[in-house]
């Protein structure tokens, strides 16, 4: 009687182990990331009329600036702590490497020329559609 209810017991707090190293190790480094994905999307529709125009003040361009150059950041960030990149980008569960490059590369462009002059409203919203290309974003309007 004493050894089942040691296995039981035991077999249980394994059973919890286990799910707190998935759901810690696995689980919640790709809901952060897909998270930092939906607010990439929110922020390119939000300043979308701003990054593709010019005239606005520095304030604004400012507050922009710092929001892009944070989420070029926070995407890449994300998206390290989340093990097995490799495998699951194979099975298409994440992104690959050259995709979150590609996301951050263009968010740091936005950051740097969004706003600022006519010659780059063009390449501003090229850089859009291409992440929302990447992350598979669709329009819901």
């Amino acid at each position: 009687m004493n050894n089942q209810v040691f296995y039981t017991v035991t077999s249980g707090t394994l059973v919890f182990v286990i799910g707190q190293i998935l759901q810690k190790f696995f689980l919640e480094p790709i809901y952060e990331y897909k998270k930092t994905i939906g607010e990439i999307d929110n922020k390119l529709k939000f300043y979308a009329n701003i990054l593709t125009n010019s005239g606005f003040n520095q304030k604004i361009i400012l507050e922009i600036t710092n929001t892009m150059r944070t989420l070029s950041c926070q995407i890449e960030s994300n998206y390290k702590q989340i093990p097995f990149t490799d495998f699951l980008s194979r099975i298409g569960c994440i992104e690959g490497k050259k995709e979150i490059a590609e996301v951050a590369q263009g968010l740091i462009f936005l950051s740097n020329a969004g706003g600022r002059g006519e010659s780059k409203i063009e390449k501003c919203d090229e850089r859009i559609d291409q992440i929302r290309k990447i992350f598979k974003i669709e329009s819901l309007n």
